[in-house]
């Protein structure tokens, strides 16, 4: 499946409910490849 610009996004906003958790263990940018 391609990712469109709006599933960039909803995928960015998804990842930013939980950007507290991911950034305190340092894989923020793991979890946005």
């Amino acid at each position: 499946m391609n990712l469109t610009g709006v599933q960039l996004v909803h995928r960015y906003l998804v990842n930013g409910k939980t950007t507290a958790k991911i950034t305190s263990q340092g894989s923020f940018l793991d979890a946005l490849k």
